[in-house]
């Protein structure tokens, strides 16, 4: 692995809804190319990882592990496993974007939620994010979704005390009361990543959210926020899973 300068937080993420295949006459064919080649195809034409040689000198913002297209039944669509020497919240952004544009190429999708699950992260070096003036530019496409997160993200505090932390935020984006999450939208354990621990919040509670676009770097974005307001509580997280579901 090219990442050498720090230790390693792994980021694995689930996309959640429907992907109806192109098939061989429309576009990639599953059977010929995979999503693992897909996604890092992407990731190298950004410049935003690389498993080519020679490595270059100066470190990208992840290296490969695993992406797989889900076989399994279900609303998963598939997932993505990088390894990472920069801070989560600055590398959520682009891994979402990547990893939607490789799914698109085999076919229509129709993304209803994202997950990400955590570990081996490094302590908190900054807090505090402002929000980017990107997000101001379209106002006709709003969505709503709900936020569910990991036990071990909020440590001592609930839903809650994330929610009234989140709702102070002045922005673009709105947050509102916790409610009761539906189990499919509550955060679920991935079966590849038993070696990060995270659980489900106890309290089966949600933060809805009003995005002003329902696009992977909205979703990004508001998970983003999420792990920093809980990491200015929970100094010692390690690991965390967030989740969100769109629900119009």
């Amino acid at each position: 692995m090219f990442l050498t300068r720090r230790h390693l937080s792994t980021l694995f993420i689930e996309a959640f809804g429907e992907l109806l295949l192109h098939g061989n006459s429309h576009g990639i064919d599953v059977e010929e190319e995979d999503l693992y080649s897909v996604f890092n195809s992407r990731a190298e034409l950004m410049k935003l990882s690389t498993t080519a040689m020679p490595r270059p000198k100066y470190p990208l913002l992840w290296g490969m592990n695993e992406a797989e297209l889900a076989a399994d039944p279900g609303d998963r669509i598939g997932y993505v496993q990088v390894s990472t020497e920069f801070d989560i919240i600055e590398v959520l952004a682009p891994l979402f974007q990547c990893f939607y544009d490789a799914l698109c190429r085999f076919g229509n999708l129709e993304l209803t939620g994202l997950q990400v699950t955590a570990g081996y992260l490094e302590p908190v070096r900054r807090f505090g994010m402002s929000e980017p003036n990107w997000f101001n530019i379209r106002r006709d496409v709003e969505a709503t979704a709900l936020i569910t997160c990991s036990q071990q993200l909020l440590g001592g505090v609930g839903t809650a005390d994330i929610s009234a932390s989140l709702s102070r935020r002045n922005g673009t984006f709105r947050y509102g009361t916790p409610v009761r999450a539906l189990d499919k939208g509550l955060v679920a354990v991935p079966d590849e990543t038993p070696f990060i621990p995270v659980s489900p919040c106890p309290d089966g509670l949600g933060v809805p959210v009003l995005l002003p676009e329902w696009t992977p770097s909205a979703a990004a974005w508001v998970i983003a926020t999420v792990v920093d307001v809980a990491r200015t509580k929970n100094h010692g997280v390690n690991s965390l899973a967030v989740r969100l579901t769109r629900t119009r």
